[in-house]
Parts: structure tokens; sequence; C-alpha cells
């Protein structure tokens, strides 16, 4: 699961990984406000289910997410992950992760309880971002590089 919007994303993220058998739930913690529900899974170790990992991240942004999540399918040796977001970031989200990895990456999108205006808000932000990473791919020479 992505950072941010938990209370949104997290139910979504928990259903999947319950109704698909998913061995894992990855979620990032980014130590902000709207990812509040999800970083407190991860704060006490000791409470911690053993099927849930924390991605700490070198960068609090979607590309170090993509970049995290490269390295722990890699280490890991999966070949099939899914990825929870935010409806509205799923095509951005699934670039970059597929850039950093060779695994097959389903993507699912939570639907946010957004007004007409903050639909449009998403929506120029995210293309923007789109074009972005396909004009500034992240991984290359790493993860895909026999791709290139």
């Amino acid at each position: 699961m992505l950072g941010g919007a938990s209370t949104e994303r997290l139910p979504l993220a928990e259903e999947r990984r319950a109704s698909l058998g998913i061995p894992f739930l990855v979620i990032s913690h980014s130590s902000t406000p709207g990812n509040a529900s999800a970083d407190a899974m991860c704060h006490d170790e000791a409470a911690k289910p053993r099927w849930l990992i924390c991605l700490d991240l070198e960068t609090k942004d979607t590309r170090g997410e993509a970049r995290a999540i490269g390295r722990l399918v890699n280490a890991q040796g999966w070949t099939d992950i899914t990825v929870v977001t935010s409806r509205y970031h799923v095509a951005r989200a699934g670039t970059l992760i597929r850039q950093c990895t060779h695994a097959q990456v389903d993507t699912v999108g939570s639907t946010p309880d957004f007004n007409p205006k903050q639909w449009l808000d998403r929506f120029v932000i995210e293309s923007g971002g789109l074009l972005d990473v396909i004009l500034r791919p992240e991984c290359v020479g790493e993860a895909n590089a026999d791709r290139q």
C-alpha cells in the first residue's frame, strides 16, 4: 500500500490481502498526517504482525516508494505484487513501480470521497506527474536495465 490517504487505502489493502491470500502486507511508513493509520501499525515493533512489512523511504514520494518496492521485490524474489493506492494515482504509480521491478504489477485503486473540483485538481496533478514519469523514468540502469 502506497503512503498517504491511509484511511481510504488501508482497508482496501487489508481486504485484498485477505481475499487473495497474499502472505504479506507492505505499507509505506511516511510519518505524514495522511498516513497516520498505516504508520501506527509500524510504530510498535512488538505488536507488529509477522505478515506486515513497513517500508522506510529515502524520499517520501512515489518515486521513493517505487525504488523501495523494487529493492524489496528483488530481495524477496517475488514475481508478482498488488499495489493499492487511490484511484486517481493508479496510472502514475503503476508506471513508476513497473520501471523499478520485473515483477508483474497489478494496481488497485481505492475511491476517495472527492467533490468535482478535487477530482479536477487530481486529474491535472496526476496528468502532469504521468508525463514526468514517462519523460524521466525511475530506476533506469537498475532493475529495468535489460528492458532498455
